[in-house]
């Protein structure tokens, strides 16, 4: 029997339908209550991983740990705005990070030694001595004191939240054996967390990842949630604050899932898909995890939710052979297996075989874990994958490999000669808009392999610099459609949102309708959040959808696209 159009409307795809009302908030863990993972002083769970996944991260934590603790001067910060690089700082504020990630493995591998937890104590004390935890690139501070932050007034952005997780599950593991070791440590760590992630994610309405204004959102939102939510609940928080949390993450995260398409598609690409529907799958299992216990079986199931799911696939669908991708938008070709473990336990909660597969296929004869001086290595997930049996004990036969996919959410088509096997010729097509995060002006391209084999490609991006996300955006070569396999319509290349590119500093992002009304994108958002003279700025171009009045606004749409 078909469902009727008014059942299918009470299908929930939102966290408060789930659980209406203060729900969430009721049931958020008291202070010291939750312990996802147990600490570094139970042996017998970090020994349980296999030898081999042992020795290969201990190699990796080993060369993270042999590089000196880098220094972070003033005037790293202030280069950014002089000369527009963001490579030069960012590399020595990840490796600190690494460093500090790398030791605190160290201890689940080896257990809390006396010379490992002086080596957290010295990685803990440099992060809290940090004027703060925003990237240059990043920094709203305000014009009153300059591209320098404000220790007063901390931006509360990707990597401030990405630092206060690092310290949250630090604590989780070692809090208990720093206390012993150099008690004020704990102390310090704790209220750096409060002051910087969790006071400014309940105090300020202005972050635009929030959503409160309408704002289209994105992989900033999840990323950053996923991260605020074990800083609460982990860094015995009161149970007040803590419930604050919750009830304005869930209501920030229902926001985000209005802003994806019915069919799971990232229009930022496969690249932040890892930080995007990841991330809020890391969101779904704190949530869902740490609210269990005073729900018992009052939970609700997260993972039901239909976008849920469909969100989970984007990465087969985009597949291509081995660990190349289709890699429309902001994006390297090659995506190396690393949250591998992430997307196999994803496939579990929501019971997709092919995911599973996929996942499986993807760790076979590549590393397990990462460890690189970039931000792309979060201590969590290497800690998950680390305490995952099931993961080590997953086996493949092979990558699903589906015959085409069409996402009519961002108009991507993929093809492959023959379902299961990577011989044979496999093509990749965009139509969509040029209004989407992380744009590149390539409305109309497409990129074809053979044999699994790249023959056409879409080169990516290049080193993210102050161009890449402001009014110079479009001067990049990367970003032009003449480096695309795109069409051309008249003798230049096609214009960002619409006919005319507006100016980064004059616009305000805009938001998708809400996924109940999705019918296909339809408003002009910034390739990315950025800042400009202080200020975030964004983009309200809201493209034609006609394939011949506009240039750069050309839509590939087969027939059976609705």
């Amino acid at each position: 029997m078909s469902r009727s159009s008014s059942d299918s409307e009470k299908v929930p795809n939102r966290l408060g339908e789930l659980l209406p009302g203060a729900g969430w908030a009721a049931a958020s863990p008291r202070p010291g209550t939750w312990r996802p993972l147990p600490p570094a002083t139970d042996r017998t769970y970090w020994e349980s991983a296999p030898a081999f996944a042992r020795k290969q991260l201990a190699s990796l934590v080993d060369a993270a740990l042999a590089q000196p603790w880098t220094v972070l001067p003033a005037t790293g910060f202030l280069d950014y705005a002089r000369t527009g690089d963001r490579e030069k700082f960012e590399q020595v504020y990840f490796a600190r990070r690494t460093r500090l990630a790398a030791a605190v493995v160290a201890t689940a591998l080896h257990g809390p030694r006396r010379d490992l937890l002086d080596e957290v104590v010295d990685g803990v004390w440099l992060l809290c001595d940090e004027a703060g935890w925003c990237l240059p690139a990043h920094e709203q501070g305000g014009d009153d004191h300059g591209p320098l932050p404000d220790p007063g007034r901390p931006t509360l952005d990707l990597f401030a939240a990405e630092t206060g997780g690092l310290l949250a599950w630090l604590d989780a593991l070692l809090g208990d054996a720093l206390d012993a070791h150099a008690p004020l440590v704990r102390r310090r760590l704790r209220r750096t967390v409060r002051e910087r992630v969790v006071t400014p994610f309940l105090d300020r309405d202005d972050w635009w990842w929030l959503g409160l204004r309408g704002e289209f959102l994105n992989n900033w939102t999840t990323w950053i949630v996923s991260h605020v939510l074990p800083c609460a609940y982990l860094c015995a928080i009161d149970t007040a604050t803590t419930a604050a949390v919750t009830e304005r993450a869930v209501g920030v995260l229902d926001r985000y899932l209005d802003c994806c398409p019915p069919d799971g598609a990232c229009d930022e690409g496969v690249a932040y898909w890892r930080r995007s529907a990841a991330s809020l799958f890391e969101c779904l299992e704190t949530l869902s995890g740490a609210c269990a216990p005073a729900l018992g079986d009052a939970l609700p199931d997260v993972f039901s939710l239909p976008l849920v799911r469909a969100l989970a696939r984007y990465p087969l669908a985009t597949h291509i052979a081995g660990d190349r991708y289709v890699n429309f938008a902001d994006g390297p070709a090659r995506q190396p297996g690393t949250d591998a473990a992430l997307l196999h336990r994803y496939g579990r909660r929501i019971g997709d075989a092919e995911l599973r597969e996929h996942a499986a296929a993807m760790r076979e004869g590549g590393s397990l874990f990462r460890f690189d001086r970039s931000p792309d290595m979060s201590l969590h997930r290497v800690l998950a994958a680390l305490a995952d049996a099931h993961w080590y004990s997953a086996r493949s036969d092979g990558f699903p490999l589906p015959a085409h996919t069409v996402l009519t959410g961002v108009q991507v088509v993929t093809a492959r000669q023959q379902e299961g096997t990577t011989l044979g010729f496999h093509l990749a097509a965009k139509g969509g808009h040029n209004g989407e995060p992380h744009n590149h002006n390539d409305v109309g391209t497409f990129i074809a392999a053979l044999d699994g084999r790249p023959i056409l490609v879409d080169v990516g991006v290049e080193t993210y610099s102050r161009a890449t996300f402001g009014p110079e955006r479009y001067s990049i070569w990367t970003m032009r459609s003449s480096w695309h396999n795109a069409p051309r319509s008249t003798a230049t290349n096609s214009n960002p949102a619409g006919s005319t590119a507006r100016a980064w500093s004059n616009c305000t992002p805009t938001r998708r309708p809400p996924a109940s009304s999705w019918t296909s994108p339809r408003h002009g958002t910034p390739p990315y959040p950025c800042v400009v003279g202080g200020a975030r700025s964004g983009w309200t171009g809201r493209p034609s959808r006609s394939p011949s009045t506009t240039p750069g606004t050309w839509s590939a749409r087969p027939a059976r696209w609705s």
